[in-house]
């Protein structure tokens, strides 16, 4: 297995479980050319881990799976969520100009899958570009979670209690 995860304090095996996950988020936009928005929540003490997917056309229905994903993660006592999302986001060269607003109305956004560890111990995050391949679907390339990564907005400190770089 390729590591996609870099730092200290991941699982071998959840990391395994990770990679596995997003291998099966590219194959679901290869072959259906979208991607089913989808959390991974653990709990290390049951040794217990579920799929959640999240369903949202919305920003009010995604803050309403949010809602339901926080009371999931706090009823269940989970202590590690792992989320797999499409999302648009600007390169640091694209970004003059940006004003705030929604990135996916800027004429220079650009879509990715954006992939996000948070557990007890800290955080890791990666993204990677979605393109059109040689035989027209949509796919995209390599993700690496690195350490520490910073994330902010509704699918950040879901973990109560959680350290991540923006507590």
């Amino acid at each position: 297995m390729k590591k996609i995860i870099e730092g200290v304090g991941v699982d071998p095996g959840l990391e395994s479980i990770i990679a596995g996950a997003v291998e099966s988020a590219r194959g679901n936009l290869e072959d259906h050319g979208k991607l089913l928005p989808v959390a991974i929540v653990g709990n290390s003490k049951t040794k217990s881990l579920n799929m959640v997917g999240l369903a949202f056309s919305d920003q009010k229905e995604k803050e309403m799976n949010i809602f339901m994903l926080r009371k999931y993660i706090e009823d269940t006592g989970a202590d590690c969520v792992v989320t797999i999302l499409e999302t648009y986001y600007l390169a640091s060269t694209d970004a003059d100009g940006y004003d705030g607003g929604p990135v996916g109305d800027h004429p220079k956004a650009k879509e990715g899958v954006f992939v996000a560890l948070e557990n007890k111990i800290g955080t890791w995050s990666g993204m990677a570009e979605i393109i059109i391949d040689q035989n027209g679907r949509k796919t995209f390339g390599e993700v690496v979670l690195r350490d520490g990564g910073t994330f902010s907005g509704l699918f950040a400190n879901l973990i109560p209690g959680g350290k991540t770089l923006l507590n």
